[in-house]
């Protein structure tokens, strides 16, 4: 091989060194593209602190939430569009954020999800079926309870009271079916995993996404994301996300309306392999202050903590 051979292709070789996944240099191709077989597992934790203020009178209230959600991947197709079936508890974890309202035992009894979900390229959630079977327990569960409280009910007031009654169970019926059902876990999904870049980015370059999350409360979302390094295969990143309310999301209860007006921030930052688009690691911190409006009255409320994901 002559000299000027030779020198062609070191400079080659270091120019794909420099364009490889991983390197400092070039740009990062973010993307979710897990290979058809592939089984990954993300488990977040969640530490709240909410307190609310009604009629000058403060409560405290300090809730924790563990959910495991394992990704496997049925189809990849020429798109890069992926089918996976993914198994959550986020059943479980809605009842267990009414552990004033649900016996612990109602908690042991839900199943796992198991729904199918479609994923976009760029981590966009284009569909989730298969919650119904666990919206069905839930709606068991908390029926039971109701049924149990209205029992307390002294007949005469049953009777005066009966339509707004059932009224109150069909508020119920709607409420765990727009925090559980398909669209609540697709949006859930979407907001974890919609990060990605439209484009290959460099070190420094910075990103906007909006959308709208429903947990903790219904509000809009607006992320900036900044690369901030690469190295060992890994993109890291930082980003800080303004919430706003998102109008006409509020709960009907039947008996009572909730309108959430909250507004804040959630700075972090989040670690995800440049091979896969895999999360590796996010972790995150949280800041809502606002009102909650209930007709009759209405309540302040500010929301704070800490938030982590880990990727297997």
């Amino acid at each position: 091989m002559g000299r000027r051979t030779r020198r062609f292709a070191v400079a080659m070789g270091l120019l794909a060194l420099a364009l490889s996944p991983g390197c400092g240099g070039g740009k990062a191709d973010l993307a979710f593209r897990l290979p058809e077989g592939a089984s990954r597992t993300l488990k977040k934790s969640q530490d709240l602190t909410s307190i609310t203020q009604v009629m000058g009178q403060n409560t405290e209230e300090k809730q924790r939430t563990l959910t495991t959600m394992t990704f496997q991947v049925q189809q990849v197709d020429r798109e890069g569009v992926t089918t996976a079936v993914v198994t959550t508890d986020i059943g479980k974890n809605l009842l267990d954020s009414m552990v004033e309202m649900v016996p612990k035992e109602s908690i042991q009894g839900i199943s796992e999800a198991t729904v199918t979900a479609v994923i976009g390229p760029k981590g966009d959630v284009r569909s989730v079926t298969g919650m119904e079977p666990v919206v069905e327990q839930l709606l068991v569960e908390v029926r039971k309870v109701l049924d149990e409280q209205f029992k307390q009910v002294p007949p005469q007031a049953v009777a005066m009271m009966g339509a707004q009654m059932d009224k109150a169970r069909e508020g119920v019926n709607t409420a765990i079916r727009t925090m559980a059902g398909d669209e609540a876990v697709r949006q859930n999904l979407d907001a974890l995993l919609g990060f990605y870049p439209a484009e290959p980015v460099a070190v420094g370059d910075r990103w906007r996404r909006t959308y709208e999350v429903m947990m903790p409360v219904p509000m809009q979302a607006e992320t900036e994301y900044t690369l901030m390094e690469r190295g060992g295969g890994l993109a890291n990143m930082e980003f800080k996300t303004t919430y706003t309310p998102l109008a006409g999301h509020g709960l009907d209860l039947g008996m009572m309306k909730m309108e959430f007006q909250l507004s804040g921030s959630e700075t972090g930052t989040l670690q995800v392999s440049e091979d896969t688009g895999w999360i590796s690691a996010v972790s995150s911190t949280l800041d809502l202050t606002g009102v909650v409006d209930m007709g009759v009255m209405k309540a302040s409320i500010a929301i704070n903590g800490t938030s982590y994901v880990d990727g297997e």
